[in-house]
């Protein structure tokens, strides 16, 4: 027999109802922490896009009031070149106008590419190119209003995007660039709209240099936050990081910045202009959730910005950690409760009762085996559940069996006196009593068959026929049976009577041959 079949009753219930909660418990306890995960994986990918959409419209809304103040001057410079040919005081007016109409333009500028506006037709020095053609250009260096008038740099007008307008007529958002100008470096992009005259021809360029420091405060402000160590990314259209909290991925792509294989995949998905959240290794080297959001630069034009908010996973889930940890120890807190209530309960309301009916039975078979001389006191169940019936039944029973041992003992003990009587000779009384056991009635019945036998063939009083047997061995015939019923009784009767019969005859002889002879010798 194995360990297992060895334990009581009440450790085995106990093992089995430990081993089914413990069961349950892991069940529920996996459900609830695959269930929560997935609900917060969920809520946090909600958050962090809401958030993103949220940052990317502020964006939007800065560089659409610089997309605004740029349209409002353009259509200003165009009627005031339409009107009188262009005043150059007025023009520089309209420059100084447009930067204090917003607060996120820190450079602005005007270029002219007309003979009228070139070489000694440009009044103000600073506004002469090296190649001497006309630009005013203005900076703002604190966006106080503080506007200081900046030497022409052809810095800007070799931008890239400088050129493609002059050469396409068309609005265009540069690329980030890192632009010198006076000595000072700024990371920043290049916003350009052309200017036409009455023929619709180009004729120069309005435009703004946006520094991406005015954004990066905004987008990196603590407010922005919704998950612990969490940050927010712009990155422009050609995949450059503009803002991060790290300053030395500003000009980096993503790829230059991370050289892990997972922010590939985020820069496939930023190129495809889709919103979603990705899983990747960030810059940190932590595995964080992405939360992409991109957005139009522009109204009309199609510049696709990205905002991207990435927060750690360890963040996402921090609460999450902590209600494993509270279900956690609810469920071992809960298993030990319920484990030492079902012991004591077990213990209590099983186990001993159980044990009192052992022990009643062990007490009861020890009478039956006639070890104690005392049936045990009866039962007292403590409920009516089957225990409580089992205890019942068992006091019936044996109040039931008592009572047919002692039915059973007033029949042993009468028969032990018939059968005494018999062996004293006298086979004139029979056993009356019944008993409770079916085979001692049939024993009964067999020694009233065997004493109703002797009685009717041998006599009911063996000694009375054992006086006449000796008295006829010493030849006295005189006696017989008193009260003879038995066919022995009878028969010794009637042989005496006649041994008797033959005697008095043989007397008679004897007289009558004495008398003869008596008569011979006379």
């Amino acid at each position: 027999m194995n360990f297992y079949s060895r334990l009581g009753i009440g450790a085995k219930i106990l093992i089995n109802v430990s081993t089914i909660l413990i069961i349950c418990m892991l069940l529920m306890l996996g459900v609830i922490v695959k269930e929560s995960t997935e609900i917060q994986a969920r809520e946090a990918e909600k958050l962090i896009i809401n958030e993103g959409k949220r940052t990317s419209s502020v964006i939007r809304g800065y560089l659409d009031e610089v997309m605004l103040s740029l349209a409002l001057t353009q259509r200003n410079i165009e009627e005031l070149l339409t009107a009188n040919g262009g005043n150059q005081a007025i023009m520089e007016d309209n420059v100084m106008n447009m930067i204090k109409t917003t607060e996120w333009g820190s450079y602005g500028y005007v270029y002219l590419k007309d003979s009228s506006y070139s070489g000694d037709n440009i009044i103000n020095p600073k506004h002469r190119l090296d190649n001497d053609e006309f630009l005013i250009l203005m900076y703002d260096p604190n966006i106080s209003g503080d506007i200081k008038h900046l030497q022409a740099s052809s810095n800007l007008t070799n931008l890239p995007g400088f050129k493609e307008v002059m050469r396409t007529g068309k609005p265009n958002i540069g690329v980030p660039r890192t632009l010198e100008i006076e000595g000072n470096s700024q990371f920043g992009v290049a916003i350009n709209f052309p200017i036409f005259n009455k023929q619709k021809e180009i004729k120069g360029i309005i435009g703004f240099f946006v520094e991406f420091k005015t954004f990066s405060n905004e987008i990196l402000a603590s407010r922005r936050s919704v998950f612990t160590n969490d940050y927010n990314t712009l990155i422009a259209q050609d995949g450059t990081i503009v803002a991060h909290p790290n300053e030395s991925f500003l000009g980096k792509t993503l790829t230059q910045a991370s050289s892990h294989e997972s922010m590939k995949a985020v820069v496939n998905f930023i190129n495809t202009h889709k919103e979603g959240v990705l899983e990747y290794y960030n810059t940190r080297g932590e595995l964080s959730y992405a939360g992409i959001v991109p957005f139009k630069a522009a109204r009309n034009m199609d510049t696709y910005w990205t905002f991207m908010v990435v927060a750690p996973e360890d963040s996402i889930f921090s609460s999450l950690f902590k209600l494993r940890l509270i279900i956690l120890c609810s469920v071992l807190i809960s298993l030990g409760v319920i484990i030492i209530a079902t012991q004591l309960y077990i213990r209590k309301r099983v186990v001993s009762r159980i044990y009192n009916v052992r022990h009643h039975l062990h007490a009861f078979f020890a009478f039956l085996n006639h070890e104690r001389k005392e049936l045990p006191n009866a039962l007292r169940p403590k409920a009516l559940d089957e225990i409580g019936e089992m205890a019942q039944i068992l006091n019936e029973n044996i109040e039931k069996t008592a009572q047919g041992l002692t039915i059973d003992k007033a029949l042993v003990a009468e028969s032990l006196q018939v059968i005494g009587r018999a062996k004293q000779g006298y086979a004139d009384s029979l056993i009356e009593s019944k008993g409770n056991n079916p085979q001692l009635n049939e024993l009964r019945d067999s020694v009233n068959e065997l004493l109703n036998l002797l009685a009717t063939g041998v006599g009911k009083n063996l000694n009375e026929i054992n006086r006449v047997f000796e008295s006829y061995v010493s030849l006295d015939f005189t006696t017989e049976v008193k009260d003879a019923q038995g066919r022995v009784d009878i028969v010794t009767n009637t042989l005496g009577e006649e041994i008797r019969k033959m005697l008095y005859t043989s007397q008679g002889f004897a007289k009558e041959l004495e008398s003869k002879s008596k008569d011979l010798e006379e």
